[in-house]
């Protein structure tokens, strides 16, 4: 991974937030795939991706994603209360960087995290 302009905590947290969800929603398939890839640069920015191959949601509903308590399953079906992917944005944010987030009909979520890179000296 190359150096990325990030406090240490909260990068972590906002790690945490991701790769949590993507255990929590894989957690019903007999075989759970999560996947943490560099996609490389994008100008000044670092660009990671967590996908996986859990249950996904209903993109038609992608703008409920990023509002506190904006759960997309049931609380009987997936436990926590829906600020996860809210507190992970504004940490992105409080570091200059942002989030992303997108899936199919058919399952499966992608989360794309583009962060400030170091300048190379």
């Amino acid at each position: 991974m190359p150096d990325v302009w990030a406090d240490g905590v909260l990068l972590r947290q906002a790690l945490n937030h991701v790769l949590g969800n993507a255990v929590k929603f894989t957690t019903p398939r007999a075989h759970a795939v999560i996947a943490v890839s560099l996609l490389g640069g994008e100008g000044a920015n670092t660009v990671l991706e967590i996908a996986d191959n859990g249950v996904g949601y209903n993109p038609a509903h992608q703008d409920k994603l990023f509002r506190v308590f904006g759960r997309l399953h049931g609380p009987r079906d997936f436990e926590g209360v829906g600020v996860g992917l809210v507190t992970t944005r504004k940490l992105l944010q409080r570091m200059g960087g942002m989030v992303d987030c997108e899936s199919g009909p058919s399952g499966g979520c992608r989360v794309v995290i583009r962060l400030p890179s170091v300048p190379f000296h």
